[in-house]
């Protein structure tokens, strides 16, 4: 019916519905999402186009705080109430273990949850697995874009255990890993069920290997859990054997990409796998050497890792040796969720219920040191403590739409390291309890606020 109307008619009609049904009409026909990109009937304001903060999932909290700046923008980035979820079931029988995040909405373990609406729905039970071995070794992964869809779809994806944690059947082994067909079970917010679906190899690719191979990869506990990201819709997940698997819904078919290696990659080496400004990247840091790839996929069936920084960062960190006397909050502050003084909503580290209005796109002038100098003022002393690990980075993740990647030192303070200018930015205190020395980053995720309401009813 749409390609028998006049644009202009169309516009008028598409511009009544309300904006996660109008995200869904993008998806009729190529005509009408001609008209709503071409008309801009989408509300830009409404889609996850800003970096609102960083989730931290730490081990001295029960609920992810969030490391942000002021926010500028027209709505606030978390909601500021949080009881419709938590106070759903007071004996709080729902699992709130994170798995996954994806443009605005948080995957738990039974349940997907939007922080900036106060919105969410409940998982139903997932199917046992099509390999009964696995049961207990199955990762979930979220895909959602409101601009294509406001429907999103949760992705069980199958992983191995370590050879000295459980035997595996020597028929299960020797056989090919991932399998093709490869079966996944996949949950979709529009039917409300899960169901098997079916994805077949491409050609090409990385060569084929045995399960016995993957388990015994020198990089095999190297794939952290939130090596994952969803772009242009396609799901990309790190596996254990030095491998990016591009998993693509509408075509059924997944593809088998080398993940690239950094000089002297070892079961130390910390991997990161994200997207920013150019899609999707991948960075690795060995002790101070860091290097960042971006995948060029101008080839779809021959995808190859562009090599964007390969860096010293010793000249850049050496001047954060004095992190333990920075006592100051920096540009930017931690939100924490504390139940048991404040209820269900976010405050700050000093106990004040904020105002919940922030915003983390870094700063395009990043001020500090870009390490023009070299190594001749590194402070030997702490080059070796850094080395010993008594000191040490890891990733926060990428900013999801400049070249910055967020990065923390030994838990105490975050700092921001630009691609473009090779400069680094502090971004303020990361402790919440200053007297827990213990205190450790497990899931760190950059977070893109969504205002679509993709939850009609809350279960």
């Amino acid at each position: 019916m749409g390609d028998h109307l006049p644009d202009d008619l169309l516009a008028d009609v598409l511009g009544r519905l309300a904006p996660r049904d109008l995200a869904s009409s993008r998806g009729v026909c190529w005509s009408w999402r001609a008209v709503i990109d071409g008309r801009r009937l989408l509300r830009a304001d409404l889609l996850p186009l800003s970096l609102g903060g960083i989730f931290l999932l730490v081990t001295s909290t029960w609920f992810p705080p969030l490391f942000s700046r002021p926010w500028t923008g027209p709505a606030p980035a978390i909601c500021g109430d949080l009881d419709s979820f938590f106070g759903a079931d007071e004996q709080r029988v729902l699992d709130i273990d994170f798995c996954d995040h994806c443009n605005g909405l948080l995957l738990l373990q039974e349940a997907v949850m939007n922080p900036a609406t106060g919105e969410w729905a409940c998982l139903p039970e997932p199917p046992p697995p099509h390999v009964p071995e696995l049961e207990w070794y199955c990762q979930r992964r979220l895909a959602f874009d409101p601009a294509v869809s406001p429907h999103y779809e949760v992705f069980l994806i199958p992983e191995l255990p370590g050879s000295s944690r459980t035997t595996l059947s020597p028929l299960l082994k020797q056989s090919e890993w991932p399998p093709s067909p490869l079966f996944l079970h996949v949950f979709s917010s529009r039917t409300g069920h899960w169901e098997e679906r079916t994805f077949v190899r491409e050609q090409g690719g990385h060569p084929m290997v045995t399960v016995a191979d993957v388990q015994s990869h020198h990089l095999f506990y190297n794939a952290d859990d939130h090596c994952c990201t969803f772009w242009r819709g396609r799901l990309y997940v790190q596996c254990q054997n030095g491998v990016v698997m591009r998993i693509n819904p509408s075509s059924g078919t997944y593809h088998l990409i080398k993940q690239p290696m950094a000089m002297g990659a070892n079961r130390n080496t910390k991997f990161y796998l994200g997207k920013s400004k150019a899609g999707v990247y991948f960075a690795s840091f060995v002790y101070c050497q860091l290097q960042v790839w971006y995948l060029d996929e101008s080839c779809y069936r021959q995808p190859a890792w562009v090599l964007r920084c390969d860096k010293n960062l010793e000249p850049l960190l050496q001047p954060w040796r004095s992190y333990q006397e920075r006592n100051g909050d920096g540009p930017w502050r931690l939100l924490y969720l504390d139940e048991e003084d404040h209820g269900a909503r976010y405050y700050d580290d000093d106990g004040d219920q904020g105002q919940l209005e922030w915003s983390s796109d870094v700063e395009d002038g990043a001020t500090g040191s870009n390490g023009d100098d070299g190594k001749d003022d590194i402070d030997d002393s702490w080059e070796k403590r850094f080395w010993r690990g008594t000191i040490w980075t890891a990733f926060l993740g990428f900013h999801p739409f400049k070249e910055v990647i967020f990065l923390h030192l030994s838990v105490q303070r975050g700092i921001a390291y630009h691609l473009d200018s090779s400069t680094m930015q502090d971004m303020g205190t990361l402790q919440i309890d200053r007297r827990d020395t213990t205190q450790r980053i497990s899931l760190p995720f950059p977070y893109t606020p969504c205002w679509m309401g993709m939850f009609p009813e809350n279960d």
